[in-house]
């Protein structure tokens, strides 16, 4: 947090707002006509992509350049990271989003600046995601809190349950044995670098656990389908952070995505999963375990050094069997968790009343106890 990028931010919604306001007013003027208000549409898209790339990709763009400068100069030229101001991701692309939306219709335009910008910094959500829509976020704006009891118990356990996810599951137990190995990759020995890239996938898991994954339907032939894929998981790495590790990570998800799409399951998406279907679900897990080395890695140097560590470390010396058992059981904690959840509603309902709610106070105590004597290391989420 750098308090004269809120200057940036506001200078970012005041921009943007006159470019919406333009787009809507050659709208309305041509009465509703296809296409009438793109050009201030792209005005905005380029004025906040531009933004975006300056603070997030300039050191990158400019280091893979870097050779090229230095046999035209002759000598290597100064790179200056600028310091990435907060949330600039997330309102950049919620920001286009809207804009994209009210040009198609699908939502109305907020009505004033004040709403447009809340909609823009809303930080409680922003900082940690997912990237909202409009229609989503703005009619709660409008609509009258409907507080009860149930509401308010339903939030306290979720509270409750993502504290345990992060702060007991993925901070202390699973972050002592991925952060030493990933700083240090190549050292230590075979078992390890490969109990590291395991408890990271679990690590990111329980971090992650909380949030909301959203999917837009593509359409198109198979190839320009797999092409889509392909770009999208591109983009997506580099939105994560801008390093080639991030490159390959988001580019290999999008070759797999584009290969599983001919092979995929006729079955719904709603079936429910099967015995049957063990060796697809170990599959996509190594294969999402695997590039999480790309992800979690500082470099992508230091990637191969995980893999290579892996491969060639040693491994003639004890296994790390707390580190397995913790594996393992966060594998059967998963199925655990899906039962619960399959039967809150109805534990609710038959713990209602005096018992039942000395008994969640109770549960609700012990759980924070926990968590306050977890939190010492104080871990910040994987990314924001």
């Amino acid at each position: 947090w750098i308090p004269q990028y809120l200057l940036l931010l506001l200078f970012d919604i005041g921009v943007n707002y006159f470019f919406l306001c333009r787009m809507r007013r050659q709208q309305d003027k041509s009465g509703g006509r296809p296409g009438s208000g793109r050009a201030w549409l792209i005005a905005s898209l380029v004025f906040t992509l531009f933004i975006l790339a300056t603070f997030k990709y300039a050191a990158f763009l400019l280091g893979a350049l870097l050779p090229f400068t230095t046999i035209l100069a002759e000598s290597p030229l100064p790179l200056s990271d600028l310091l990435l101001p907060l949330g600039i991701s997330f309102y950049s692309f919620q920001l286009i989003g809207l804009h994209v939306d009210i040009y198609r219709g699908e939502i109305e335009a907020p009505p004033t600046l004040a709403r447009y910008a809340l909609f823009v910094s809303f930080f409680p959500q922003l900082i940690a995601g997912p990237i909202l829509r409009g229609q989503e976020f703005l009619p709660q704006l409008t609509a009258p809190a409907r507080i009860t009891t149930e509401k308010n118990r339903r939030g306290i356990w979720l509270i409750a349950s993502g504290l345990l996810k992060k702060v007991i599951l993925g901070d202390f137990l699973f972050a002592p044995l991925v952060d030493p190995i990933f700083a240090e990759p190549g050292i230590t020995s075979g078992p390890l670098h490969l109990l590291a890239i395991y408890a990271f996938a679990f690590q990111i898991y329980f971090d992650f656990s909380g949030y909301t994954d959203m999917a837009r339907g593509n359409r198109g032939g198979s190839f320009r389908t797999g092409s889509n894929l392909l770009i999208t998981m591109l983009l997506g790495g580099l939105w994560h952070g801008a390093g080639w590790n991030f490159l390959l990570w988001g580019g290999m998800h999008g070759v797999l995505l584009a290969l599983h799409r001919p092979l995929r399951d006729t079955r719904p998406a709603t079936s429910p999963v099967q015995v049957r279907d063990w060796w697809r679900i170990l599959l996509c897990f190594h294969a999402i375990t695997f590039l999480w080395i790309f992800f979690r890695a500082e470099t992508l140097n230091d990637a191969w050094l995980m893999i290579e560590g892996t491969i060639s470390g040693s491994w003639n010396g004890p296994l790390p069997f707390w580190g397995m058992t913790l594996i393992f059981a966060a594998m059967l904690m998963h199925f655990a968790e899906r039962w619960i959840r399959n039967r809150a509603t109805k534990f609710r309902e038959q713990t209602a009343g005096i018992v039942g709610g000395a008994l969640e106070g109770c549960l609700l105590g012990l759980l924070l106890v926990l968590v306050i004597a977890a939190s010492g290391r104080g871990g910040e989420f994987i990314y924001f």
